[in-house]
């Protein structure tokens, strides 16, 4: 079976990416990542990422930031007497070998006051903000409300 060129030219470029990446020293690694598209007027969005904890060390999550939305913070869906409720998290501790996964239901990025004409590309640049002052940016997919698994809850 022959691979069309322009999908091994993404592939490689995905590689490469993944590659560049990790030679930072960053100590997280993205497995996956998206963040769910705005429907007009929506103030507050949510972003998904899962990450693998490489460094040998166990690292804190302290937040993230992005240019397509005024703000972000950490958030996780509870369900308290029967009702799912979002609570902010000030930090998240990913032991050394762990792999954080965030989706709807459970841990999760809310972007509030998102910017539509940033939101209009198919990705967006989210920086991943650790306690000991590293970042580093992923770009994430935008993915539409109906393309989620279980979307009925962030």
């Amino acid at each position: 079976m022959k691979i069309p060129r322009f999908l091994l030219a993404i592939a490689l470029c995905l590689l490469a990416a993944n590659l560049i990446a990790e030679d930072t020293g960053f100590p997280l690694h993205m497995v996956s990542g998206q963040v769910v598209a705005p429907i007009p007027g929506q103030m507050a969005i949510a972003a998904y990422i899962s990450l693998e904890n490489r460094s040998g060390e166990t690292v804190t999550l302290a937040g993230a930031s992005t240019e397509a939305a005024g703000h972000a913070s950490l958030h996780r869906t509870e369900s308290v007497d029967g009702m799912n409720r979002m609570q902010s998290v000030e930090s998240i501790v990913i032991e050394e070998g762990e792999l954080l996964e965030m989706k709807a239901g459970g841990l999760h990025l809310m972007l509030m006051e998102p910017d539509f004409q940033m939101l209009s590309s198919d990705s967006i640049e989210l920086s991943i903000e650790l306690l000991d002052g590293r970042t580093q940016t992923f770009q994430l997919p935008l993915v539409s409300i109906r393309d989620m698994p279980n979307h009925s809850s962030h």
